[in-house]
């Protein structure tokens, strides 16, 4: 997909930062949605359902019990969303929308997962897949980082900055 990419976080909460202090909780800001989202929860909501598939996707040596370990808070937290449609619902209710039926919020939390979050790795449905992939990559680089198996990335190194080229900027 051409569109650009979207303010799509992840981020690491402190363990006292939550009200069940169970431990570090991985959290995810969505594009128009008001409150961070879990990010186990959000994976049910991609499509990704058991935890053997969000840790498969995150993890990729099981056998690392340090990653594993910091993984376990983000899924006791989500234990109770268990399903694509409770985890959309759960996106739903923490939109903008007030008063909406079970059904508008559903859709609205697909609605938001297809076409704002993640837009450059495409939109549509079948694009859940991709979108998928790229917050298990996240996550990973987000625990090693936690884990100090890999330096922050360098904010003002040329290589992680997108440049807008002048064919682009005369096409739009």
């Amino acid at each position: 997909s051409y569109r650009p990419a979207s303010a799509f976080s992840v981020r690491m909460l402190a363990s006292k930062s939550r009200k069940k202090g169970t431990g570090h909780c991985i959290v995810a800001q969505m594009p128009y949605i008001r409150a961070e989202i879990p990010i186990v929860i959000l994976f049910r909501a991609l499509g990704s359902v058991t935890d053997r598939d969000i840790m498969d996707h995150v993890i990729y040596n099981m056998e690392d019990t340090e990653m594993l370990e910091l993984l376990r808070p983000s899924l006791e937290e989500a234990s109770g969303i268990q399903t694509q449609e409770l985890a959309l619902d759960y996106i739903g209710k923490r939109s903008g929308i007030t008063g909406a039926t079970k059904e508008k919020r559903i859709s609205y939390a697909r609605e938001v997962l297809m076409k704002e979050t993640l837009p450059h790795c495409g939109v549509g449905e079948r694009c859940f897949t991709k979108k998928t992939f790229f917050v298990g990559y996240m996550t990973h680089k987000l625990l090693s980082l936690a884990l100090g198996r890999r330096d922050q990335d360098d904010r003002d190194f040329g290589g992680n900055k997108r440049f807008d080229m002048a064919g682009q900027l005369l096409v739009g």
